[in-house]
């Protein structure tokens, strides 16, 4: 049961990470 709390907190960061990608991976590319 603890494993799908652990899923439900990643998931829910990973959507606000998803959100963020775009402009961190065009920082990452230019340096």
């Amino acid at each position: 049961m603890s494993t799908y709390v652990i899923l439900m907190n990643l998931t829910e960061q990973g959507v606000k990470g998803i959100k963020d990608a775009p402009a961190r991976i065009e920082h990452a590319a230019r340096g």
